[in-house]
Protein backbone atom coordinates (compact mmCIF):
# COMPACT_ATOMS: atom_id res chain seq x y z
CA UNK A 1 0.00 0.00 0.00
CA UNK A 2 1.17 3.12 -1.28
CA UNK A 3 1.54 6.53 1.40
CA UNK A 4 -0.65 8.41 0.03
CA UNK A 5 -3.53 5.22 -0.53
CA UNK A 6 -2.23 4.65 3.43
CA UNK A 7 -2.96 7.89 3.85
CA UNK A 8 -6.40 7.91 2.34
CA UNK A 9 -7.65 4.80 3.35
CA UNK A 10 -6.60 6.40 7.76
CA UNK A 11 -8.35 9.15 6.87
CA UNK A 12 -11.44 7.74 5.56
CA UNK A 13 -11.32 4.85 8.68
CA UNK A 14 -10.98 8.31 11.30
CA UNK A 15 -14.44 9.88 9.79
CA UNK A 16 -16.27 7.17 9.66
CA UNK A 17 -15.54 5.96 13.33
CA UNK A 18 -18.55 6.79 15.58
CA UNK A 19 -21.25 7.69 12.70
CA UNK A 20 -24.22 5.44 11.98
CA UNK A 21 -22.59 2.57 9.32
CA UNK A 22 -25.69 3.35 7.28
CA UNK A 23 -24.23 6.73 6.62
CA UNK A 24 -21.12 5.78 4.59
CA UNK A 25 -22.26 1.51 4.02
CA UNK A 26 -23.75 1.38 0.28
CA UNK A 27 -27.53 1.34 0.80
CA UNK A 28 -28.58 -2.28 0.37
CA UNK A 29 -25.48 -3.13 1.34
CA UNK A 30 -26.52 -5.95 3.95
CA UNK A 31 -29.21 -7.04 2.22
CA UNK A 32 -27.21 -8.75 -0.11
CA UNK A 33 -24.85 -10.26 2.30
CA UNK A 34 -26.76 -11.57 5.44
CA UNK A 35 -27.66 -15.36 4.24
CA UNK A 36 -23.69 -14.97 4.32
CA UNK A 37 -23.04 -13.35 7.18
CA UNK A 38 -25.58 -16.15 9.12
CA UNK A 39 -23.20 -19.00 8.04
CA UNK A 40 -20.87 -19.00 11.40
CA UNK A 41 -24.09 -18.52 13.75
CA UNK A 42 -26.00 -21.34 11.92
CA UNK A 43 -22.69 -23.70 12.39
CA UNK A 44 -22.06 -22.06 16.11
CA UNK A 45 -26.02 -22.08 17.49
CA UNK A 46 -26.02 -25.25 18.97
CA UNK A 47 -22.74 -23.92 21.24
CA UNK A 48 -25.29 -22.49 23.56
CA UNK A 49 -28.59 -22.50 25.47
CA UNK A 50 -29.43 -19.07 25.75
CA UNK A 51 -29.74 -17.85 22.04
CA UNK A 52 -32.08 -15.36 20.90
CA UNK A 53 -34.56 -17.42 18.51
CA UNK A 54 -35.17 -16.86 15.35
CA UNK A 55 -38.79 -15.91 16.00
CA UNK A 56 -37.78 -13.25 18.56
CA UNK A 57 -34.90 -11.82 16.49
CA UNK A 58 -37.66 -10.66 13.63
CA UNK A 59 -39.86 -9.96 16.04
CA UNK A 60 -37.61 -7.56 17.47
CA UNK A 61 -36.17 -6.45 13.90
CA UNK A 62 -32.57 -7.86 15.09
CA UNK A 63 -31.07 -7.92 11.71
CA UNK A 64 -31.48 -3.54 11.86
CA UNK A 65 -30.14 -3.60 15.15
CA UNK A 66 -26.87 -5.84 13.59
CA UNK A 67 -27.19 -3.23 10.55
CA UNK A 68 -26.82 -0.53 13.45
CA UNK A 69 -23.96 -2.07 15.05
CA UNK A 70 -22.10 -3.17 12.31
CA UNK A 71 -19.01 -1.14 12.02
CA UNK A 72 -16.69 -3.82 11.36
CA UNK A 73 -14.07 -4.13 8.72
CA UNK A 74 -14.11 -7.80 8.02
CA UNK A 75 -16.13 -10.75 7.13
CA UNK A 76 -14.86 -12.20 10.74
CA UNK A 77 -16.37 -9.23 12.57
CA UNK A 78 -19.14 -9.28 11.01
CA UNK A 79 -19.63 -13.11 11.31
CA UNK A 80 -18.84 -13.03 15.22
CA UNK A 81 -21.26 -9.71 15.75
CA UNK A 82 -24.21 -11.53 14.21
CA UNK A 83 -22.95 -14.45 15.98
CA UNK A 84 -22.66 -12.92 19.40
CA UNK A 85 -26.13 -10.68 19.34
CA UNK A 86 -27.91 -14.12 19.39
CA UNK A 87 -26.32 -14.91 22.37
CA UNK A 88 -27.48 -14.35 26.08
CA UNK A 89 -25.00 -16.04 28.39
CA UNK A 90 -23.98 -13.45 30.84
CA UNK A 91 -20.07 -12.99 31.38
CA UNK A 92 -17.97 -13.50 35.29
CA UNK A 93 -17.04 -10.32 36.61
CA UNK A 94 -13.77 -10.71 35.56
CA UNK A 95 -14.74 -11.11 31.90
CA UNK A 96 -16.75 -7.75 31.91
CA UNK A 97 -13.99 -6.09 33.00
CA UNK A 98 -11.65 -7.40 30.51
CA UNK A 99 -14.15 -6.35 27.86
CA UNK A 100 -14.30 -2.70 28.91
CA UNK A 101 -11.49 -2.31 29.46
CA UNK A 102 -10.43 -2.98 25.32
CA UNK A 103 -13.89 -1.27 24.49
CA UNK A 104 -12.13 1.52 26.37
CA UNK A 105 -8.93 1.40 25.01
CA UNK A 106 -10.38 0.87 20.67
CA UNK A 107 -12.04 4.57 21.75
CA UNK A 108 -9.17 6.17 23.83
CA UNK A 109 -6.45 5.31 20.76
CA UNK A 110 -7.16 6.05 17.56
CA UNK A 111 -3.86 5.38 16.39
CA UNK A 112 -3.63 2.66 17.46
CA UNK A 113 -7.45 1.39 16.68
CA UNK A 114 -6.56 2.95 12.84
CA UNK A 115 -3.47 0.42 12.66
CA UNK A 116 -5.91 -2.38 13.33
CA UNK A 117 -8.81 -1.83 11.31
CA UNK A 118 -6.28 -1.11 8.51
CA UNK A 119 -4.89 -5.01 8.90
CA UNK A 120 -8.73 -6.18 9.18
CA UNK A 121 -9.37 -3.96 5.37
CA UNK A 122 -6.81 -6.24 4.88
CA UNK A 123 -8.45 -9.52 5.60
CA UNK A 124 -11.82 -7.81 3.98
CA UNK A 125 -15.02 -8.80 3.11
CA UNK A 126 -15.12 -10.75 -0.07
CA UNK A 127 -17.92 -12.78 -0.58
CA UNK A 128 -15.86 -16.26 -1.01
CA UNK A 129 -14.79 -16.03 2.25
CA UNK A 130 -18.09 -15.55 4.04
CA UNK A 131 -17.95 -19.73 3.62
CA UNK A 132 -15.20 -20.40 5.31
CA UNK A 133 -16.59 -21.63 8.69
CA UNK A 134 -18.58 -24.04 6.76
CA UNK A 135 -15.19 -24.98 4.96
CA UNK A 136 -12.83 -25.21 7.83
CA UNK A 137 -16.34 -27.56 9.74
CA UNK A 138 -16.08 -29.99 7.15
CA UNK A 139 -12.49 -30.72 5.79
CA UNK A 140 -13.16 -34.29 5.53
CA UNK A 141 -16.02 -33.46 2.66
CA UNK A 142 -13.06 -31.03 0.79
CA UNK A 143 -10.31 -33.59 0.44
CA UNK A 144 -9.86 -35.08 -3.30
CA UNK A 145 -9.16 -38.37 -4.21
CA UNK A 146 -8.09 -41.28 -2.28
CA UNK A 147 -4.65 -40.18 -0.88
CA UNK A 148 -3.28 -43.38 -0.10
CA UNK A 149 -4.00 -43.90 -4.30
CA UNK A 150 -1.90 -40.90 -5.03
CA UNK A 151 0.79 -41.72 -2.66
CA UNK A 152 0.66 -45.55 -4.23
CA UNK A 153 1.15 -43.53 -7.69
CA UNK A 154 3.72 -41.31 -6.63
CA UNK A 155 6.23 -43.87 -5.24
CA UNK A 156 5.37 -45.76 -8.84
CA UNK A 157 6.32 -43.01 -10.58
CA UNK A 158 9.63 -42.50 -8.12
CA UNK A 159 10.44 -46.52 -8.94
CA UNK A 160 9.55 -46.78 -12.61
CA UNK A 161 12.00 -43.37 -13.26
CA UNK A 162 15.08 -44.61 -11.24
CA UNK A 163 14.37 -47.98 -13.57
CA UNK A 164 14.22 -46.42 -16.22
CA UNK A 165 17.76 -44.71 -15.91
CA UNK A 166 19.56 -47.46 -14.25
CA UNK A 167 18.31 -50.50 -16.72
CA UNK A 168 16.97 -48.44 -19.66
CA UNK A 169 14.83 -51.01 -19.67
CA UNK A 170 11.86 -50.45 -22.79
CA UNK A 171 9.51 -51.87 -19.99
CA UNK A 172 9.89 -49.60 -17.18
CA UNK A 173 10.25 -46.65 -19.80
CA UNK A 174 6.54 -47.86 -21.10
CA UNK A 175 5.20 -48.12 -17.08
CA UNK A 176 6.66 -44.84 -16.78
CA UNK A 177 5.03 -42.90 -19.86
CA UNK A 178 1.89 -44.71 -18.76
CA UNK A 179 2.05 -43.49 -14.77
CA UNK A 180 2.93 -40.25 -16.28
CA UNK A 181 -0.29 -40.18 -18.62
CA UNK A 182 -2.23 -41.46 -15.58
CA UNK A 183 -1.13 -38.76 -12.90
CA UNK A 184 -1.43 -36.19 -15.75
CA UNK A 185 -4.96 -37.41 -16.28
CA UNK A 186 -6.11 -36.83 -12.71
CA UNK A 187 -4.24 -34.12 -11.94
CA UNK A 188 -6.72 -32.20 -15.19
CA UNK A 189 -9.42 -33.60 -13.61
CA UNK A 190 -8.86 -32.77 -9.96
CA UNK A 191 -7.07 -29.19 -10.69
CA UNK A 192 -10.06 -27.45 -10.69
CA UNK A 193 -12.38 -28.59 -7.97
CA UNK A 194 -9.12 -28.32 -5.36
CA UNK A 195 -8.10 -24.59 -6.78
CA UNK A 196 -11.41 -22.99 -6.12
CA UNK A 197 -10.28 -23.42 -2.41
CA UNK A 198 -7.37 -21.66 -3.05
CA UNK A 199 -8.91 -18.55 -1.74
CA UNK A 200 -10.21 -20.36 1.22
CA UNK A 201 -6.85 -20.85 2.45
CA UNK A 202 -5.91 -17.65 1.65
CA UNK A 203 -8.27 -16.32 3.63
CA UNK A 204 -7.12 -18.53 6.93
CA UNK A 205 -3.47 -17.98 5.91
CA UNK A 206 -4.34 -14.29 7.04
CA UNK A 207 -6.18 -15.05 9.87
CA UNK A 208 -3.37 -16.89 11.17
CA UNK A 209 -0.81 -14.10 10.16
CA UNK A 210 -3.39 -11.21 11.99
CA UNK A 211 -3.20 -13.16 15.10
CA UNK A 212 0.66 -13.60 15.36
CA UNK A 213 0.82 -9.63 14.72
CA UNK A 214 -1.18 -9.98 17.73
CA UNK A 215 0.61 -11.36 19.91
CA UNK A 216 3.80 -9.72 19.20
CA UNK A 217 2.71 -6.48 19.55
CA UNK A 218 3.27 -5.41 22.89
CA UNK A 219 0.33 -3.20 23.22
CA UNK A 220 -2.30 -5.31 21.78
CA UNK A 221 -1.17 -8.98 23.23
CA UNK A 222 -2.36 -7.71 26.69
CA UNK A 223 -5.69 -6.80 25.84
CA UNK A 224 -6.45 -10.07 25.42
CA UNK A 225 -5.59 -13.56 26.84
CA UNK A 226 -2.64 -14.72 25.62
CA UNK A 227 -1.96 -18.17 26.80
CA UNK A 228 -4.66 -19.43 24.71
CA UNK A 229 -4.05 -17.75 21.39
CA UNK A 230 -0.26 -18.04 21.75
CA UNK A 231 -0.55 -21.89 22.33
CA UNK A 232 -3.02 -21.87 19.00
CA UNK A 233 -0.75 -20.32 16.66
CA UNK A 234 2.45 -22.53 17.91
CA UNK A 235 0.21 -26.07 17.03
CA UNK A 236 -0.44 -25.02 13.91
CA UNK A 237 2.86 -23.13 12.76
CA UNK A 238 3.27 -25.96 10.28
CA UNK A 239 -0.34 -25.42 8.66
CA UNK A 240 1.00 -21.53 7.88
CA UNK A 241 3.94 -22.68 6.25
CA UNK A 242 2.27 -25.56 4.27
CA UNK A 243 -0.74 -23.20 3.20
CA UNK A 244 1.93 -20.11 2.63
CA UNK A 245 4.23 -22.75 0.42
CA UNK A 246 1.31 -24.61 -1.77
CA UNK A 247 -0.51 -20.99 -2.02
CA UNK A 248 3.25 -18.99 -3.24
CA UNK A 249 3.44 -22.23 -6.03
CA UNK A 250 -0.20 -21.52 -7.06
CA UNK A 251 -0.23 -18.62 -7.45
CA UNK A 252 2.75 -18.18 -9.26
CA UNK A 253 1.95 -20.91 -11.64
CA UNK A 254 -1.09 -18.46 -12.58
CA UNK A 255 1.19 -15.97 -13.26
CA UNK A 256 1.65 -17.76 -17.59
CA UNK A 257 5.34 -17.72 -17.35
CA UNK A 258 7.55 -20.83 -19.07
CA UNK A 259 9.05 -21.48 -15.89
CA UNK A 260 6.02 -21.29 -13.57
CA UNK A 261 3.99 -23.51 -16.55
CA UNK A 262 6.66 -26.26 -16.71
CA UNK A 263 6.36 -26.24 -12.88
CA UNK A 264 2.74 -26.89 -12.64
CA UNK A 265 2.57 -29.60 -15.13
CA UNK A 266 5.89 -31.21 -13.23
CA UNK A 267 3.73 -30.80 -10.20
CA UNK A 268 1.13 -32.46 -11.93
CA UNK A 269 3.01 -35.60 -13.00
CA UNK A 270 4.28 -35.84 -9.51
CA UNK A 271 0.88 -35.25 -7.84
CA UNK A 272 2.53 -33.17 -5.55
CA UNK A 273 -0.16 -30.86 -5.24
CA UNK A 274 -2.80 -33.01 -4.51
CA UNK A 275 -1.34 -34.67 -1.91
CA UNK A 276 0.03 -31.33 -0.35
CA UNK A 277 -3.74 -29.73 -0.39
CA UNK A 278 -5.38 -33.06 1.20
CA UNK A 279 -2.31 -32.76 3.92
CA UNK A 280 -3.50 -29.22 4.96
CA UNK A 281 -7.35 -30.47 4.74
CA UNK A 282 -6.18 -33.33 7.09
CA UNK A 283 -4.24 -30.54 9.66
CA UNK A 284 -6.83 -28.61 9.83
CA UNK A 285 -9.32 -30.97 10.44
CA UNK A 286 -6.60 -32.32 13.26
CA UNK A 287 -6.22 -29.28 14.78
CA UNK A 288 -9.88 -27.86 14.16
CA UNK A 289 -10.43 -26.72 17.89
CA UNK A 290 -7.42 -24.17 17.24
CA UNK A 291 -8.49 -22.67 13.88
CA UNK A 292 -12.00 -22.05 15.01
CA UNK A 293 -10.36 -20.69 18.30
CA UNK A 294 -8.54 -17.97 16.19
CA UNK A 295 -10.87 -17.59 13.61
CA UNK A 296 -13.03 -16.41 16.64
CA UNK A 297 -10.08 -14.37 18.00
CA UNK A 298 -9.45 -12.09 15.23
CA UNK A 299 -13.09 -11.56 14.62
CA UNK A 300 -13.57 -10.59 18.15
CA UNK A 301 -11.44 -7.84 17.75
CA UNK A 302 -12.69 -6.53 14.62
CA UNK A 303 -16.13 -6.42 16.40
CA UNK A 304 -15.21 -5.02 19.71
CA UNK A 305 -14.11 -2.02 17.73
CA UNK A 306 -17.47 -2.29 16.20
CA UNK A 307 -18.64 -2.13 19.90
CA UNK A 308 -16.81 1.14 20.68
CA UNK A 309 -17.78 2.68 17.35
CA UNK A 310 -21.20 2.31 18.43
CA UNK A 311 -21.20 3.31 21.89
CA UNK A 312 -19.61 6.68 20.22
CA UNK A 313 -22.25 7.09 17.75
CA UNK A 314 -24.85 7.26 20.53
CA UNK A 315 -26.65 10.28 22.36
CA UNK A 316 -26.79 8.21 25.76
CA UNK A 317 -25.92 4.89 26.64
CA UNK A 318 -25.16 3.17 29.84
CA UNK A 319 -23.04 -0.23 30.81
CA UNK A 320 -25.42 -2.54 32.58
CA UNK A 321 -25.53 -3.81 35.69
CA UNK A 322 -26.40 -7.60 36.99
CA UNK A 323 -28.24 -8.54 39.52
CA UNK A 324 -29.56 -11.43 41.73
CA UNK A 325 -32.85 -9.80 42.49
CA UNK A 326 -35.99 -10.51 40.06
CA UNK A 327 -35.89 -6.97 38.33
CA UNK A 328 -35.71 -5.03 35.33
CA UNK A 329 -35.80 -1.37 36.01
CA UNK A 330 -34.10 1.00 34.22
CA UNK A 331 -34.37 4.96 33.61
CA UNK A 332 -34.59 6.66 30.12
CA UNK A 333 -34.86 3.47 28.33
CA UNK A 334 -35.28 4.26 24.57
CA UNK A 335 -35.39 1.86 21.32
CA UNK A 336 -31.60 2.21 19.85
CA UNK A 337 -33.44 2.32 16.33
CA UNK A 338 -35.73 5.29 16.86
CA UNK A 339 -34.34 8.71 16.23
CA UNK A 340 -35.22 11.52 18.73
CA UNK A 341 -37.08 8.60 20.82
CA UNK A 342 -39.08 9.80 23.72
CA UNK A 343 -37.61 7.74 27.05
CA UNK A 344 -39.67 6.15 29.39
CA UNK A 345 -38.91 4.94 33.14
CA UNK A 346 -40.12 1.16 33.81
CA UNK A 347 -39.46 -1.16 36.85
CA UNK A 348 -40.94 -4.74 36.41
CA UNK A 349 -40.63 -7.30 38.94
CA UNK A 350 -42.73 -10.07 37.48
CA UNK A 351 -45.58 -9.36 35.14
CA UNK A 352 -47.13 -6.70 33.66
CA UNK A 353 -49.87 -5.73 31.12
CA UNK A 354 -49.89 -2.50 28.99
CA UNK A 355 -52.70 -0.64 27.69
CA UNK A 356 -53.74 2.33 25.08
CA UNK A 357 -54.83 3.65 22.40
CA UNK A 358 -53.50 2.66 18.70
CA UNK A 359 -50.16 4.03 17.73
CA UNK A 360 -49.28 5.63 21.56
CA UNK A 361 -46.00 4.01 21.50
CA UNK A 362 -46.81 0.20 23.38
CA UNK A 363 -45.01 -1.95 20.68
CA UNK A 364 -42.42 0.15 20.67
CA UNK A 365 -41.67 0.48 24.45
CA UNK A 366 -41.83 -3.70 24.49
CA UNK A 367 -39.67 -3.93 21.76
CA UNK A 368 -37.40 -1.29 23.36
CA UNK A 369 -37.57 -3.35 26.82
CA UNK A 370 -36.68 -6.28 25.08
CA UNK A 371 -33.41 -4.92 23.05
CA UNK A 372 -31.97 -3.50 25.85
CA UNK A 373 -32.49 -7.49 27.61
CA UNK A 374 -30.85 -8.62 25.09
CA UNK A 375 -28.16 -5.81 24.41
CA UNK A 376 -27.19 -5.68 28.03
CA UNK A 377 -26.03 -9.26 28.04
CA UNK A 378 -24.37 -9.60 24.95
CA UNK A 379 -22.05 -6.49 23.50
CA UNK A 380 -23.38 -4.52 27.13
CA UNK A 381 -24.81 -1.61 25.75
CA UNK A 382 -28.44 -0.21 26.73
CA UNK A 383 -29.86 2.79 25.86
CA UNK A 384 -30.55 4.32 28.98
CA UNK A 385 -29.35 6.08 31.67
CA UNK A 386 -29.21 3.08 33.74
CA UNK A 387 -30.42 -0.36 33.66
CA UNK A 388 -30.31 -3.44 36.07
CA UNK A 389 -31.59 -6.98 35.23
CA UNK A 390 -31.15 -10.27 36.53
CA UNK A 391 -29.90 -12.09 33.72
CA UNK A 392 -32.49 -13.94 31.31
CA UNK A 393 -33.44 -15.00 27.88
CA UNK A 394 -35.83 -13.35 25.76
CA UNK A 395 -39.26 -14.68 24.24
CA UNK A 396 -41.35 -12.72 21.89
CA UNK A 397 -45.00 -13.41 19.66
CA UNK A 398 -45.37 -10.01 18.29
CA UNK A 399 -44.94 -9.39 14.63
CA UNK A 400 -47.41 -12.11 13.11
CA UNK A 401 -48.72 -12.84 9.83
CA UNK A 402 -50.34 -15.51 7.75
CA UNK A 403 -47.92 -17.60 5.82
CA UNK A 404 -49.22 -17.73 2.18
CA UNK A 405 -46.35 -20.51 1.38
CA UNK A 406 -47.23 -23.09 4.19
CA UNK A 407 -51.15 -21.95 4.17
CA UNK A 408 -50.64 -21.72 8.03
CA UNK A 409 -53.19 -18.86 9.49
CA UNK A 410 -52.52 -15.88 11.69
CA UNK A 411 -53.96 -18.00 14.83
CA UNK A 412 -52.20 -21.27 14.39
CA UNK A 413 -48.58 -19.69 14.24
CA UNK A 414 -49.86 -17.20 17.25
CA UNK A 415 -50.60 -20.34 19.13
CA UNK A 416 -47.63 -22.04 18.32
CA UNK A 417 -45.28 -19.23 19.28
CA UNK A 418 -47.48 -19.52 22.42
CA UNK A 419 -46.43 -23.18 22.70
CA UNK A 420 -42.75 -22.35 22.88
CA UNK A 421 -43.15 -19.87 25.16
CA UNK A 422 -45.37 -22.59 27.51
CA UNK A 423 -42.50 -25.05 27.06
CA UNK A 424 -39.23 -22.60 28.13
CA UNK A 425 -42.12 -21.29 30.98
CA UNK A 426 -42.23 -24.74 32.82
CA UNK A 427 -38.38 -24.93 32.69
CA UNK A 428 -38.47 -22.13 35.12
CA UNK A 429 -35.71 -20.47 34.22
CA UNK A 430 -35.83 -17.02 33.91
CA UNK A 431 -37.21 -15.92 30.64
CA UNK A 432 -39.03 -12.24 29.17
CA UNK A 433 -41.69 -13.11 27.54
CA UNK A 434 -43.43 -10.38 25.21
CA UNK A 435 -46.76 -10.42 23.67
CA UNK A 436 -48.01 -8.13 21.66
CA UNK A 437 -52.08 -8.23 21.30
CA UNK A 438 -52.74 -11.74 22.34
CA UNK A 439 -54.62 -14.43 20.41
CA UNK A 440 -56.05 -11.46 18.19
CA UNK A 441 -56.03 -13.87 15.43
CA UNK A 442 -59.90 -15.50 16.71
CA UNK A 443 -62.91 -14.10 17.85
CA UNK A 444 -63.54 -11.87 20.69
CA UNK A 445 -65.32 -14.59 23.10
CA UNK A 446 -62.65 -17.42 22.79
CA UNK A 447 -59.94 -14.44 22.96
CA UNK A 448 -60.79 -13.48 26.02
CA UNK A 449 -61.63 -16.76 27.46
CA UNK A 450 -58.59 -18.74 26.15
CA UNK A 451 -56.31 -15.29 26.63
CA UNK A 452 -57.29 -15.48 30.30
CA UNK A 453 -56.31 -18.87 30.90
CA UNK A 454 -53.36 -18.58 29.21
CA UNK A 455 -52.34 -15.03 31.27
CA UNK A 456 -53.30 -17.05 34.85
CA UNK A 457 -51.64 -20.07 34.10
CA UNK A 458 -48.04 -17.60 33.34
CA UNK A 459 -48.97 -15.55 36.60
CA UNK A 460 -47.95 -19.70 38.33
CA UNK A 461 -44.31 -19.11 37.59
CA UNK A 462 -41.28 -16.62 38.67
CA UNK A 463 -40.97 -15.64 35.11
CA UNK A 464 -41.15 -11.91 33.43
CA UNK A 465 -44.52 -11.66 31.17
CA UNK A 466 -45.45 -8.57 29.36
CA UNK A 467 -48.28 -8.03 27.45
CA UNK A 468 -50.31 -5.24 25.49
CA UNK A 469 -53.68 -5.55 25.17
CA UNK A 470 -56.64 -3.84 24.06
CA UNK A 471 -59.21 -6.34 25.70
CA UNK A 472 -60.15 -4.10 29.10
CA UNK A 473 -62.03 -7.68 30.46
CA UNK A 474 -58.77 -8.97 30.08
CA UNK A 475 -57.53 -6.64 31.68
CA UNK A 476 -59.64 -6.33 34.82
CA UNK A 477 -59.59 -10.34 35.34
CA UNK A 478 -55.73 -10.11 35.40
CA UNK A 479 -55.59 -7.51 38.25
CA UNK A 480 -53.28 -8.43 41.52
CA UNK A 481 -51.69 -10.52 38.99
CA UNK A 482 -49.89 -7.97 36.90
CA UNK A 483 -48.99 -4.72 37.26
CA UNK A 484 -50.73 -2.33 35.12
CA UNK A 485 -49.99 0.35 32.63
CA UNK A 486 -50.61 2.23 29.83
CA UNK A 487 -50.02 4.91 26.88
CA UNK A 488 -52.40 7.88 26.34
CA UNK A 489 -53.13 9.94 23.45
CA UNK A 490 -54.69 12.76 22.40
CA UNK A 491 -56.93 13.96 19.73
CA UNK A 492 -57.00 17.68 18.54
CA UNK A 493 -59.33 19.04 16.24
CA UNK A 494 -58.32 17.14 13.24
CA UNK A 495 -54.86 16.07 14.89
CA UNK A 496 -53.77 13.51 17.22
CA UNK A 497 -51.20 13.76 19.21
CA UNK A 498 -48.79 10.66 20.98
CA UNK A 499 -46.99 11.58 24.48
CA UNK A 500 -45.08 8.23 24.04
CA UNK A 501 -45.15 7.73 27.95
CA UNK A 502 -46.12 5.13 30.32
CA UNK A 503 -48.04 5.47 32.86
CA UNK A 504 -49.14 3.73 35.86
CA UNK A 505 -52.19 2.23 35.62
CA UNK A 506 -55.11 1.28 34.10
CA UNK A 507 -55.93 3.64 31.46
CA UNK A 508 -55.25 5.02 28.11
CA UNK A 509 -58.20 6.45 25.65
CA UNK A 510 -59.43 3.92 22.46
CA UNK A 511 -59.11 6.03 19.66
CA UNK A 512 -59.97 3.48 16.96
CA UNK A 513 -62.78 5.42 15.84
CA UNK A 514 -61.81 8.55 16.29
CA UNK A 515 -58.84 7.68 13.88
CA UNK A 516 -60.54 7.37 11.07
CA UNK A 517 -62.41 10.61 11.49
CA UNK A 518 -58.79 12.20 11.48
CA UNK A 519 -58.16 10.89 8.16
CA UNK A 520 -61.41 11.31 6.99
CA UNK A 521 -63.49 8.80 6.37
CA UNK A 522 -66.75 9.26 5.09
CA UNK A 523 -69.32 11.07 8.23
CA UNK A 524 -72.07 8.45 7.74
CA UNK A 525 -69.37 5.83 8.77
CA UNK A 526 -67.82 7.64 11.47
CA UNK A 527 -71.74 8.13 13.04
CA UNK A 528 -72.71 4.50 12.65
CA UNK A 529 -69.60 3.44 14.35
CA UNK A 530 -69.82 5.68 17.14
CA UNK A 531 -73.53 4.66 17.75
CA UNK A 532 -72.70 0.75 17.43
CA UNK A 533 -70.20 1.27 20.29
CA UNK A 534 -72.43 2.81 22.35
CA UNK A 535 -75.03 -0.14 21.74
CA UNK A 536 -72.67 -2.30 22.44
CA UNK A 537 -72.05 -0.79 26.04
CA UNK A 538 -75.77 -1.17 26.59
Amino acid sequence: MSFGTRKYVRQKLRDQYGKNPADWQPQGYLSQKMEDIRIYHKIEQESSDHQVDDVTWNDLEMDEIFERVNHTRSYLGEQILYHKLHTLEHSSDEESAAFEKRIHYYDANEDKRLVLEEKLCQIGKRKTDYTLPYFLKNTQIWRIGNQALFIFLQITLIFLLAASIITDSPVAVAGLIGIVAVNIGIYSITRQRYEVYLFSLGSLKGILDFAKWMMKDETCKNLYPQEQTKEALARLHKLSKMISVWQTRKYQSMSGDVASIFQDYLMGITLYDLVAFNRIMKLIEDKRDDVMALYCFAGTVDMEIAIASYRRSLEYWCIPEFTKEHMICGHKISHPLVSHPVSNDFTMSDRAIITGANASGKSTFMKAVAVNVILAQNIHTCIADDFCILPMDVMTSMALRDDVITGESYYMREIRYLKRMLGRFEKKEPVLFVIDEILKGTNTAERIAASEAILDYFSKGNQFVLIATHDMELVYAMQGKYDNYYFDSVIQGKDVCFPYTIHRGIGGKTNAIELLDVISYPKEIITRARKNLERSKI
